[in-house]
């Protein structure tokens, strides 16, 4: 019993008609050059590879296409680090809630902070206040 291969799908050819970015299969943004060469006259050959339906083509593109495209992978590049900054500091801030309330416990433990809740709302008699 061997362990099955995984074969690769021959590259398709075909454009999305959103650009280089879009993947031609499933529409996703996430399109990724994998390999790219000039060949003259203003053309590139490029071969894409789209990360979420594992879609791979190849086609020739013209150099304002591929402008577009790095343009649009700059955008994404700058959503990413906004994404990450954002991220960053949200975790920063829950990190220091979590050491602020770990100082509180420190200082008032909550068996002691509870017994002086409980002294100050519970008369001598046992009994709750009315």
């Amino acid at each position: 019993m061997g362990v099955p291969r995984r074969t690769k799908t021959p590259p398709r050819t075909g454009k999305s008609v959103e650009g280089m970015h879009a993947c031609a299969t499933c529409s996703s943004v996430l399109v990724q050059p994998t390999n790219w060469h000039e060949q003259g006259d203003g053309y590139w050959y490029v071969e894409l590879r789209c990360p979420e339906c594992e879609w791979t083509g190849r086609d020739s593109y013209s150099q304002s296409e591929v402008d577009r495209y790095d343009e649009e992978l700059d955008r994404g590049g700058q959503e990413l680090i906004e994404d990450l900054r954002s991220l960053t500091r949200a975790n920063m801030e829950d990190e220091a809630d979590r050491l602020a309330l770990r100082a509180v416990e420190r200082q008032h433990p909550p068996g002691r902070l509870l017994a002086r809740i409980n002294k100050r709302t519970i008369p001598p008699t046992g009994l709750p206040p009315c």
